[in-house]
């Protein structure tokens, strides 16, 4: 009986080995179950329906969802989640088209805070707080906007409210109009990028990310290089489907007024359009509230993650497990 019991287990690991190179040669995850008894984190692929999405879980409580920024994946949030799971069920995951999660597929429209709503679905959350940094404070925010009463709170970072080439009052033909001359501007962007190697790309948007970073920013510079190292670069590679809601998403809030507690975490050395996007939101958002976090930039959850926890913690105790918006 032992020696069946060991044979059955040797077969189980190569069968998941296969599955997950299968997986990696034809961009399909498997729906595989990982669950690390010593730390108490569950690390899973979910189907939701046209992708597969990664997602971490660990500890008990009312819901918080953490949604990483572009060109990272959701190990960027490692200061976090452990943290969180002391007093909370803390999900981390993947964005479609970012680390262990499905690839778009090309011409197909999707949007990310329809694919968080999808992801609360299967996992049988109803409503949770929504903490995102830069791309996932975006996601945040709209999915705070579509279904405010699934939101408990929001609590961003690096931005709020998505700069658009589209004015606010666009009509339909001025919206297309200008939309199809975004997508002549991203072929082009892709052939240059195309041309100087996306090694070279990923360096250069490194590069970038780092001049908008505070003091500590040789503390986090090695993680960070590390995800971008590791992104597959399909959104610089690919035209992406417009994610962004229409009406444009500050429209809504101001019409919609949602009735959901908004934490707003600005690094003072962060870019300037950062800036003014999270200061944007703070100024439209019903029940928003600030925290500036001075040695810190862009990603302030990691450059300076004792503040950042801080900020967020006393936030969340304040507004508690709560009651979603109406």
């Amino acid at each position: 009986m032992k020696q069946i019991l060991i044979f059955f287990c040797i077969c189980m690991t190569l069968s998941a080995a296969f599955a997950a190179e299968q997986s990696q040669q034809n961009n399909t995850n498997v729906n595989i179950t990982i669950s690390d008894t010593n730390s108490g984190v569950v690390k899973k692929y979910v189907d939701i329906g046209d992708a597969y999405f990664y997602y971490e879980m660990a500890g008990e409580g009312t819901p918080v969802i953490l949604i990483h920024a572009h060109s990272v994946d959701c190990r960027m949030w490692d200061q976090q989640f452990f943290e969180l799971a002391k007093h909370y069920k803390v999900i981390r995951y993947d964005l479609r088209g970012y680390g262990k999660t499905d690839k778009p597929v090309p011409g197909e429209k999707f949007i990310h805070a329809e694919d968080l709503h999808k992801l609360m679905w299967f996992l049988g959350i109803p409503k949770a707080h929504l903490v995102g940094l830069s791309l996932g404070a975006f996601v945040a925010v709209d999915f705070m906007t579509l279904y405010p009463e699934q939101t408990l709170s929001i609590a961003v970072a690096g931005g709020g409210i998505r700069d658009s080439a589209i004015p606010e009052d666009a009509n339909a033909s001025l919206r297309a109009k200008i939309i199809a001359e975004e997508r002549q501007k991203k072929l082009a962007s892709i052939e240059a990028v195309k041309k100087e190697g996306i090694d070279v790309y990923k360096k250069r948007w490194f590069d970038s990310i780092m001049q908008a970073t505070g003091p500590h920013k040789d503390e986090m510079k090695d993680k960070l290089w590390q995800m971008i190292n590791e992104w597959f670069a399909w959104q610089a590679l690919n035209v992406e489907p417009v994610w962004q809601l229409d009406p444009q998403v500050s429209v809504q809030i101001r019409e919609k007024k949602p009735n959901v507690p908004v934490l707003v975490i600005i690094g003072q050395d962060d870019w300037p359009g950062s800036l003014k996007s999270s200061e944007y939101l703070a100024r439209i958002a019903p029940k928003s509230q600030k925290v500036y976090l001075k040695d810190a930039g862009h990603f302030s959850n990691m450059e300076t993650p004792i503040e950042f926890n801080k900020a967020l913690m006393d936030f969340l105790s304040s507004v508690g497990s709560g009651t979603a918006a109406k």
